[in-house]
């Protein structure tokens, strides 16, 4: 299985999208190109249950304190019917119990800088739990402890959104590692003009 996560408002979504275009199969996904029946059956319930926030906006999970979920490999199989990628910013909040169900995945983390998130946040209608950019920049920091922490555990490979819509053959060793074959036009068509605003914060 393979995993692809990181902060809210990075690029997740563009960069599942561009595996897709190379082969990858999403499932039932939607617009955001996240897992639905493991979004709203396995991973938001179980946000729920320890009383955090199942948007993993605010309040967060005590990433390294987290209840037991001993049926997580089971329930996720349940729901991923023929899905290989499977794409959730939030499971980065609960990595511990996702490698304990998953100890052979592959996961990839998808970087962007931390102000450029915040603005991103903060322009945005259902990111509403916090409200101000150094709110954002902080919960966004955290997101990156938390996948640094992952790279530490598991078999991870990180990709910066920027690079890849600056030159998409920046993702071709992602995609390759992946197992996939990279289409270059195919990952190209996935670039919208006046989706992203650019990251020149370095």
């Amino acid at each position: 299985m393979i995993f692809v996560t990181g902060c809210a408002r990075s690029g997740t979504t563009l960069i599942t999208r561009m595996l897709e275009a190379c082969g990858a199969n999403l499932g039932d996904c939607g617009g955001l190109a996240e897992h639905m029946p493991f979004k709203n059956r396995v991973l938001k319930p179980y946000l729920r249950r320890i009383g955090v926030d199942d948007m993993g906006q605010s309040p967060l999970p005590d990433t390294m304190n987290l209840q037991p979920y001993p049926t997580l490999y089971e329930d996720t199989m349940r729901y991923a019917g023929d899905a290989d990628v499977i794409k959730d910013v939030k499971t980065a909040l609960i990595w511990p119990r996702m490698v304990e169900a998953f100890p052979d995945a592959k996961w990839l983390i998808v970087y962007r800088h931390p102000d450029k998130i915040a603005e991103s946040c903060m322009r945005t209608k259902f990111m509403m739990k916090l409200h101000s950019h150094e709110a954002w920049k902080e919960w966004a920091e955290h997101y990156h402890d938390m996948c640094a922490m992952l790279t530490e555990v598991a078999d991870t490979r990180t990709v910066v959104t920027s690079d890849v819509i600056a030159d998409v053959t920046a993702l071709e060793e992602v995609v390759d590692w992946l197992g996939l074959e990279f289409d270059e036009k195919a990952v190209k068509r996935c670039i919208r003009k006046g989706k992203w605003h650019g990251d020149k914060t370095e």
